[in-house]
């Protein structure tokens, strides 16, 4: 996948735990739910692991300090590509 196929991934998996957090927060005990949460919760680490391995930390407080200070080399995680 390409830089912007993945944040999309990205985007989604963690809408998508968002969303589904909130729904447990009043159906504690839905298997689906669960399920459905701990499915997208993999995938989101997955998808992020694989950004931050090709393109970079998507969060400064990610960057690896011991380097020098290389997370304002660009692009930005949430700039398009021209």
């Amino acid at each position: 996948m390409n830089r912007q196929q993945l944040m999309l991934r990205i985007q989604q998996t963690g809408f998508a735990l968002v969303d589904t957090n909130l729904f447990l927060d009043s159906h504690p005990e839905c298997q689906v739910a669960l399920e459905f949460f701990a499915e997208n919760q993999q995938l989101y680490k997955q998808y992020v692991a694989e950004y931050e391995r090709n393109f970079g930390p998507l969060k400064a407080c990610d960057a690896d300090a011991s380097r020098g200070w290389q997370w304002i080399q660009g692009p930005w995680p949430w700039e398009l590509e021209a």
